[in-house]
């Protein structure tokens, strides 16, 4: 290599270091942005000529994203917060129809943009509004819809929590009570509780819920037996009302035979429209003891409940986002996929803390996450923060600043050097 070679290389070597010191500053920048991944830049040489005596190498830049490299993860209070743990990336898409260009991130500090669903579920007359999960540059969050049946499909879709849905009714098919009626030795006597009962439309779009009286006879001159019926009920609703067996009957220790505490049934037409009730009645926790308290009867617990209103949503450690409902309901309604790739230190970089698939990269696989040992978890509210590692960065920063500076002294010597071939003329 000639003089002239070393003004090449060492102007290169300025170029690489610069770059690298260029890196180090994004990367000090980005400390605190949500999932960024940290830049390492490595050198290699750079062939800038031969003789057969010979051979000149300069020096060039190359940078690993580590798009691999866990971050912290720290808590937060947005509900729609999440953070990976582990490998795998969200799905985005640019637009809402879910048709648009596909790109993947970990940063899961969604925000929510109202949009028009075209529907009207609660029957108010007005569409239904959706709050749409998107990336703070508005990128759409793309999740597997529940099928309403414990599962989900198979194509992603934009995740949208539905603000006006409605949680379906649900007719009481079965109630059980829990309490003590004295046992009196065959006196005659008479006590009353109630029962509530849940009458719906089929499909449960419209639901009431019923008080009905139960009436508790002894049989005079019996120890054990007790007759139940229906008392007087001022609810216009019912139109016909039946309970069989009318007969209770306690066992020399106090209890019910579980082969009869079981086998009561109240049959029940609505006058509004409901579909007819046939109801189990169970007794199982039903005792007959000598008892200063008297008669007692616990709140009876009943499996129907009227429709409900959404109250909130949130997302689980395995990316399934389930609707809460002021019936005490919870819904299901969409679960995220990972998307890991074979080389993901490959994927290309680009704004937002985004990436994009490429040829390096392979292909994408969208996992569903069952289980806590999968190859990722989802962590709810919560967000994994910059995997950059500061005090490595500042040391980086010294070596590279010493490298462009001994590089900018091999560029000034040579010049120095040329200067005294050019004064040899004189």
């Amino acid at each position: 290599m000639t003089i002239w070679g070393s003004f090449s290389t060492s102007m290169q070597a300025l170029q690489t270091h610069g770059h690298a010191m260029g890196q180090v500053s994004s990367n000090i920048a980005n400390m605190n942005t949500v999932s960024y991944k940290q830049v390492d830049t490595h050198y290699q040489t750079l062939k800038n000529g031969a003789t057969p005596s010979f051979t000149s190498f300069s020096v060039q830049p190359v940078d690993i994203r580590r798009v691999s490299g866990q971050g912290p993860i720290s808590s937060s209070v947005n509900p729609y917060d999440l953070a990976i743990n582990g490998q795998g990336f969200f799905v985005v898409n640019t637009t809402p129809s879910g048709s648009g260009d596909t790109y993947y991130t970990r940063a899961g500090n969604f925000s929510t943009r109202t949009v028009d669903l075209g529907v009207d579920t609660n029957g108010d007359g007005v569409s239904d509004k959706g709050a749409a999960l998107t990336t703070q540059d508005g990128k759409y969050l793309m999740g597997w819809l529940s099928d309403g049946a414990g599962g989900f499909g198979s194509t992603l879709v934009p995740v949208v929590v539905n603000a006006d849905v409605i949680a379906p009714a649900k007719a009481t098919t079965s109630i059980s009570l829990s309490g003590n009626v004295p046992n009196n030795n065959g006196s005659a006597a008479s006590y009353n509780s109630s029962i509530s009962v849940v009458a719906a439309t089929e499909g449960g779009a419209a639901a009431t819920r019923n008080n009905i009286v139960l009436n508790w006879s002894k049989v005079a001159g019996e120890d054990n037996q007790w007759t139940l019926s229906l008392g007087t009920s001022n609810n216009d609703n019912i139109d016909t009302a039946y309970l069989t067996p009318d007969t209770v009957t306690f066992n020399e220790d106090g209890v019910i035979d579980p082969a009869d505490a079981s086998s009561y049934r109240l049959e029940i037409t609505w006058n509004d429209g409901s579909v007819a009730s046939d109801i189990t009645l169970d007794l199982s926790d039903m005792t007959q003891y000598a008892d200063a308290g008297g008669f007692t009867v616990g709140t009876p617990k009943d499996d129907g409940y009227l429709t409900g209103t959404l109250v909130n949503s949130s997302f689980d450690q395995f990316g399934v986002l389930s609707a809460y409902f002021s019936n005490n309901t919870v819904q299901p309604v969409y679960k995220l996929p990972l998307a890991t790739f074979a080389a993901p230190d490959q994927l290309t970089a680009i704004s937002g803390n985004q990436y994009r698939a490429n040829n390096e990269s392979g292909a994408v696989t969208l996992r569903s996450i069952n289980s806590r040992n999968d190859v990722g978890s989802f962590v709810p509210t919560a967000l994994e923060q910059s995997n950059v590692n500061v005090e490595d960065q500042f040391t980086k920063m010294i070596v590279t600043q010493k490298a462009y500076t001994m590089a900018s002294t091999a560029f000034k010597t040579a010049d120095e050097m040329t200067q005294e071939v050019r004064d040899m003329k004189r």
